[in-house]
């Protein structure tokens, strides 16, 4: 998973290099958002795209009809991608493309982990707690995720405070089958 992690933030890298330079970043970024969502709305384009018995002419046909090549840099690098059999990466590219461009535009992405939806106070408090532990604008991506029981977890950048029940119970765990050794 870390390897198609790091594959994800080089391909996001690269494409937003040349974004950047063609002073159409915001574009690309809200394109590939689209294709994501659409790409998560129905899975089996992806099973499509990736099967290596389907011709190439028929994987270009519809990404033809798909992206109307109205972006060059993403009509390329659409075809880098289904031509290294890598577009399940391309959600993972779209998370790393979209923190390359808070990074590009001074901001800090937080991520905000809790089992539950936080209120907007909630929301508001964390975003001024966190503004004042980061020198830039700060934008929450909130995430829902009931595996965590309770609790918070809060990432941006490679700092991470997790003070969610599922941590500490992890956690306890550990402590107790390291003592039973």
């Amino acid at each position: 998973m870390n390897h198609d992690r790091r594959i994800a933030g080089n391909y996001a890298k690269a494409i937003a290099r040349l974004a950047i330079e063609g002073d159409c970043f915001s574009s690309l970024l809200q394109q590939c958002e689209t294709l994501c969502a659409l790409l998560k709305t129905i899975p089996s384009l992806i099973l499509f795209f990736e099967n290596r018995i389907v011709a190439r002419e028929k994987k270009h046909a519809l990404l033809k009809l798909m992206l109307n090549e109205s972006n060059l840099i993403l009509w390329y690098f659409m075809e880098a991608l289904l031509s290294r059999h890598h577009l399940r990466l391309f959600p993972a590219i779209t998370r790393e493309l979209e923190a390359l461009g808070h990074q590009h535009r001074g901001e800090t992405l937080v991520s905000v982990t809790t089992s539950v939806p936080l209120d907007d106070s909630a929301l508001q408090s964390l975003t001024t707690f966190m503004k004042t532990h980061t020198s830039h604008s700060v934008v929450i991506q909130p995430i829902i995720d009931p595996r965590l029981i309770g609790g918070i977890r809060v990432q941006w950048g490679s700092m991470v405070m997790d003070h969610s029940i599922h941590h500490r119970l992890n956690t306890l765990r550990k402590t107790f089958s390291r003592e039973k050794h």
